[in-house]
């Protein structure tokens, strides 16, 4: 059987991912770029002392507010620079982007005390609200579908922007029918000095219903949703890393910090992150299955879907061979025994060193344990959910949770996964205990060879995992 296989380098921009600018277009771009320079200064100008006039408790929240501005205004001028060029996945984040600081600005124009950077917090909502008005917002739905087909998790997204939408009305509302009923400003309201909060107009009025909408465009599969949706999950990423900023600027300052409150943004900002990753992910080897691999299938260079990088070339031709020599079955590695025996060790010894890093005497900052044990949701670890999201990342991300489905139909999968998870490794994982290493390796053998004999080969692609 001929197995020789053609790669062509995808140029950095597909195709698919590229498209024209015109006259209204750069004016919209221009007056965003302008937007972003405004913000800058702003929020630079936010550290000099006594600029602000406002109590206590609202400037030690703004420069954390400020610092978060400085990073998005950092994303957006990137995006722009790429959207110029005819990047639609630059202009999708731009989008976002300039619509977070659009938000942002809001609470900065109308709530905050009169003080020397009012004109700045003014233009900002200027530039940003006309280049809204001229049309950075429009992009044609076929570009955007182009760029994220079969990458956008439809159905997560949907859901996770229905959900956003629901639990963030219910919260608002709950607040406004409380201070409705009791007659007396909200206690956040009092402590602020403000009249209203503007959040709550934004919000109800304007970002949760679009929220709500994207989700069910969404999960109906109708025209421009994509679009929508991945500049939503932009803002979204972007305002979850501004309220923790602020969270963190007001806990540094010494006032209490909501810890459910941190924990909701951590999530939100890590599931709007991996979501959106998924969705603007850059195109490698995609769509290479194993019988398209073993008989060297060309690789058509005008295909939107199939581009492989020279970097991409050998880890293919690599696990070309692999699948060859059976080494790769069904997506598992199958491992032997010597490798068992290896990963055994290094096993050891990282949990050796871990628990010497762990020991009261390798502590380089005194009270860091105390300190980060009090971090906790009743009996849950915030830095140990953390450290798991971030371990895990990687994993989560190459999931195609569109799919999810179809593990309760593989009946055979199903149930051969559940035999070696809650059978076959508890009893390897006693053995281990009882120090009985020719036992415990034979096993584990013939864990990998009842999962390389239960594993049929099919649906594997280069560089993905696949249920």
């Amino acid at each position: 059987m001929n197995a020789t296989t053609q790669i062509t380098p995808a140029p950095e921009i597909a195709p698919s991912e590229r498209r024209a600018t015109g006259k209204d277009e750069h004016l919209a771009l221009r007056l965003a770029a302008f937007a972003g320079l405004a913000a800058t200064l702003a929020s630079v100008a936010g550290f000099i002392p006594g600029l602000y006039r406002d109590p206590k408790v609202i400037v030690d929240q703004s420069h954390g507010y400020d610092v978060a501005n400085l990073v998005v205004v950092i994303v957006l001028e990137l995006a722009l620079l790429a959207a110029s060029r005819g990047s639609v996945r630059g202009h999708l984040i731009a989008i976002g982007a300039l619509g977070c600081v659009f938000y942002s600005f809001v609470t900065y124009a109308f709530l905050i005390v009169f003080n020397p950077a009012t004109l700045l917090y003014i233009a900002v909502l200027g530039f940003a609200g006309w280049s809204f008005v001229a049309g950075i917002a429009h992009i044609e739905d076929a570009q955007v579908e182009g760029l994220v087909e079969g990458r956008l998790a439809r159905r997560t997204t949907s859901a996770f922007l229905g959900i956003l939408a629901v639990l963030f009305a219910v919260t608002w509302l709950s607040q406004i029918a409380g201070a409705l009923i009791s007659g007396n400003l909200p206690p956040d309201l009092a402590a602020a000095g403000w009249p209203m909060n503007p959040v709550w107009v934004e919000d109800l009025g304007f970002v949760l219903p679009l929220a709500a909408m994207t989700a069910l465009r969404l999960g109906r599969r109708q025209a421009g949703a994509e679009r929508i949706a991945v500049s939503f999950l932009v803002f979204d990423m972007l305002l979850a890393l501004s309220i923790l900023l602020m969270g963190v600027s007001a806990g540094l300052a010494g006032q209490p910090v909501a810890i459910p409150m941190i924990a909701i943004f951590v999530v939100l900002l890590t599931l709007s992150g991996v979501l959106c990753w998924l969705a603007l992910r850059p195109r490698y080897a995609r769509g290479r299955s194993v019988a398209e691999v073993t008989e060297g299938s060309s690789v058509d260079p005008t295909s939107r879907s199939c581009g492989v990088r020279p970097c991409v070339a050998g880890r293919v031709e690599s696990e070309r061979s692999q699948i060859q020599r059976g080494t790769v079955v069904g997506g598992w590695r199958c491992v032997s025994a010597i490798g068992i025996e290896r990963m055994a060790r290094r096993t050891a010894s990282e949990t050796a060193r871990m628990r010497r890093i762990q020991s009261p005497q390798a502590h380089a900052v005194p009270g860091l344990p105390a300190a980060l044990d009090t971090l906790k949701v009743d009996t849950v670890s915030l830095p140990i959910a953390l450290g798991l999201l971030l371990m895990m990342y990687r994993v989560l991300a190459r999931v195609k949770y569109e799919e999810l489905s179809r593990v309760g139909r593989a009946g055979k999968l199903f149930g051969v996964s559940l035999g070696l998870n809650w059978l076959l490794s508890p009893v390897c994982a006693g053995l281990s205990v009882t120090r009985i290493p020719t036992l415990t390796a034979a096993l584990l053998a013939l864990l990998a060879w009842a999962s390389r004999r239960s594993m049929s080969p099919v649906g594997v692609r280069t560089g993905r995992a696949q249920l």
